[in-house]
């Protein structure tokens, strides 16, 4: 039933999403359902780890190949391989999208709803609804005072599009070093970069770890510098008890499909100051809302990613594919997801194709954000259980929470030492463990982003040269974490 939802997802639904018209018909609104009834109970935490004691053991799922030959009898069958996440989206999100499809008298509501909802999980005053995380820096930059010669310091780790923004608006860009054995903006970096005309820090809580803020606030404070937090991948992670966005003047976050908490699309600016709000809404007033035609094709293409992220669907039609593009050393998801980097980036600040969130994507945001708290629950659990089991391997280090920081594991990235990080990759590739090198990079090496300090950021080139993700998500049972951890122990130490 699962490659069925998975073949109708993928074949039938982007027909009917072809079709142009202003607002669909109910019937190609019904036609997703039993798709999103497969998908809500084979992509959900719940039902992945359903097994309450003294129930018989749940089947084990087969191989690939198993799905579609009879298993002999007394051979046990191979283990689906895990795949590197999962979507968040449930049967709900969608319905709630599809429902917000229908005409209404007042179709900026649902957005102003979203806002708020979004604006209380993030311990702020006022969240602004933007077409990206990117778009959002650029419109609140500007918002903020800024104007041409302002510096705006960022992590040299991270993703290309961000300090892309800050460039596209006009100012210039330095980076700051990351810790030595982490990914997350240093301090003391900060405070050797910093320059009387640095005006913003961005520090960026990249893969759901917390950077240290009072570090990095003291280091702005000595210069007059603010904070915008970068919380694209931490939305429902804190420090010292309060929500990440909450510190600092303003902050970004990412709804993008891939995300744990997705709105299908867009991005929000959150602040506690009603004029930066105000300012950054009319920055953004010119922005086309997205229509009803490609909302429903984001539903189908969430839809989709989630069927497509379930194991046994990942195991048939993703993961040969994988193994396929591992020979030609090649990952093919971080292509299809992945942006790469483009100076031309560097001149504007949005990307083709998107527009502000609408009804539909507020929907499905105010419908994932009703499960902020246990997505946050469940994606900790696994990656502290995670990191204790890997913690002492010998080549391997495993992300460090931040003193202070309650993070969300929004991803599990190790840094490989002694080895290179692809080996290792391919070898548990082939034991049916899913990994990638993440699309990451060391931005202080591109000098069209103003990165003209080469070797200036020894901690983010050495992460460029070990960074190897594990699978994680809110999902992930006891034998799953057992089954990664034992096979990342064994190769390590063959490889060691």
């Amino acid at each position: 039933m699962i490659l069925f939802a998975f073949a109708f997802a993928f074949a039938f639904v982007p027909v009917l999403v072809a079709v142009p018209v202003p607002v669909p018909a109910p019937a190609r609104k019904l036609v997703l359902v039993p798709v999103l009834v497969l998908v809500d109970f084979r992509c959900s935490p719940s039902a992945a780890n359903r097994n309450p004691a003294g129930a018989r053991p749940r089947l084990q799922p087969r191989s690939p190949i198993g799905i579609f030959a009879r298993r002999r009898p007394g051979r046990p069958m191979a283990p689906l391989p895990i795949p590197r996440f999962r979507s968040s989206l449930s049967a709900a999100d969608l319905l709630a999208g599809l429902l917000a499809l229908r005409p209404s008298a007042a179709p900026e509501r649902p957005v102003a709803e979203f806002e708020a909802a979004f604006a209380a999980a993030t311990g702020r005053r006022h969240a602004v609804a933007a077409p990206s995380a990117r778009a959002a820096l650029a419109a609140l930059l500007p918002a903020l005072g800024l104007g041409e010669g302002d510096e705006v310091l960022f992590p040299a780790w991270g993703y290309f599009a961000m300090p892309a923004a800050a460039r596209a608006a006009g100012l210039q860009v330095r980076f700051a070093d990351v810790s030595p054995d982490g990914f997350l903006l240093d301090p003391d970096a900060v405070a050797a970069a910093i320059t009387p005309r640095t005006r913003i820090v961005v520090p960026t809580h990249l893969y759901g770890q917390v950077c240290d803020l009072d570090g990095i606030e003291a280091a702005a404070r000595a210069v007059g510098a603010l904070v915008v937090e970068d919380g694209a991948q931490a939305l429902g992670a804190a420090w010292r008890g309060r929500p990440v966005g909450a510190s600092g003047v303003a902050g970004v976050f990412t709804l993008g499909v891939t995300k744990h908490v997705t709105a299908l699309s867009g991005g929000v600016v959150v602040t506690d100051d009603e004029g930066i709000a105000a300012r950054v809404r009319a920055r953004l007033a010119g922005e086309r809302t997205t229509p009803a035609a490609a909302s429903l094709r984001q539903l189908a293409t969430g839809a989709a990613f989630a069927a497509a992220s379930a194991p046994p669907a990942f195991a048939a039609a993703v993961w040969p594919p994988l193994l396929a593009g591992d020979l030609a050393g090649r990952d093919l998801l971080e292509r299809f997801f992945g942006e790469e980097p483009d100076p031309l980036a560097a001149a504007s600040a949005t990307l083709p194709g998107r527009a502000m969130p609408g009804a539909v994507q507020a929907a499905v945001g105010r419908s994932q954000l009703s499960r902020l708290a246990a997505t946050a629950e469940a994606r900790r659990r696994a990656g502290r259980a995670l990191a204790a089991r890997l913690r002492d391997v010998p080549g391997l280090t495993v992300p460090r929470e931040v003193p202070g920081s309650d993070p969300i594991y929004s991803s599990f990235a190790t840094r490989v030492r002694g080895q290179a990080p692809e080996v290792l990759g391919r070898r548990l590739r082939r034991r049916g463990i899913d990994c990638t090198r993440g699309f990451m990079q060391d931005c202080a090496s591109l000098p069209w982003l103003g990165g003209d300090r080469p070797g200036g950021a020894p901690h983010a080139a050495s992460a460029a040269a070990e960074v190897l993700h594990l699978p994680l998500h809110g999902g992930l049972g006891e034998g799953e974490i057992d089954r990664i951890a034992r096979a990342v122990e064994e190769e390590c130490r063959r490889l060691a």
